[in-house]
């Protein structure tokens, strides 16, 4: 949580409240990137089969919409609009 004297700071831009942290880790220097990858999925099925929250259709990852939109668009082609 932020203090609240900063919260309520004057922004010259409106988006300047945003930002972003890139955190890079060498898996390999910890676990074979194999046993990592195995890990993962096994963990993405596990969330993605939970059952959804109310007002939820499912759980999702960042990146889970463009992906499956990708995939929709790959089978389908890409929706143009007549104008």
């Amino acid at each position: 949580m932020m203090e609240p004297a900063f919260s309520q700071a004057q922004r010259t831009y409106s988006a300047a409240s945003y930002g972003a942290f890139i955190f890079v880790v060498y898996i390999s220097r910890f676990v074979s990137v194999d046993t990592f990858k195995n890990e993962m999925d096994r963990s993405m099925r596990y969330i993605h089969d939970l059952p959804p929250m109310k007002g939820t259709e499912r759980y999702d990852f960042p990146g889970g919409p463009e992906h499956d939109r990708e995939k929709a668009w790959t089978e389908a082609g890409i929706p143009l609009s007549d104008d």
